[in-house]
């Protein structure tokens, strides 16, 4: 695996037993009638924690992120949990791939914002945005 983001459900389940880290729950704290998980990992380079809370995904996916960055990147310890931890919180990990209709739907409405003229594109002539070539094959 060369890459460090993106990385599909499989691929993170597949790292974690390949690389035998144990993804555990750490402890469970309640704030304002809401509980929240926090969790850790045992790898080849320790154990570790994550500083705030996630689904049981997210931090199967922070713990492979952080396993890479350590041992792949030689990224120091703490840098590489903070990383990972943001990265988890910030992006939309651990989501299945888009089936092709998923994928043809988000393409025709895009096309269709473009044709109507609700997105136009930047350093294009306003009286040119209906006038992609892609456009003219799908009429």
């Amino acid at each position: 695996m060369n890459r460090l983001t993106n990385i599909t459900k499989q691929e993170v389940l597949d790292y974690l037993e390949t690389n035998n880290i144990k993804v555990f729950l750490s402890h469970e704290d309640e704030w304002e009638g809401e509980t929240f998980q926090f969790w850790g990992c045992n790898t080849s380079t320790g154990f570790s924690t994550f500083d705030g809370p996630l689904t049981e995904d997210k931090a199967q996916y922070a713990a492979a992120l952080f396993h890479m960055l350590v041992n792949d990147y030689d990224v120091w310890f703490g840098d590489a949990e903070a990383l990972a931890y943001s990265y988890v919180t910030t992006f939309n990990v651990m989501q299945p791939a888009p089936s092709e209709e998923e994928l043809e739907e988000a393409k025709e409405a895009m096309v269709n914002a473009i044709k109507e003229g609700r997105v136009s594109i930047a350093g294009m002539p306003e009286d040119s945005q209906d006038t992609f070539d892609f456009m003219k094959d799908k009429e």
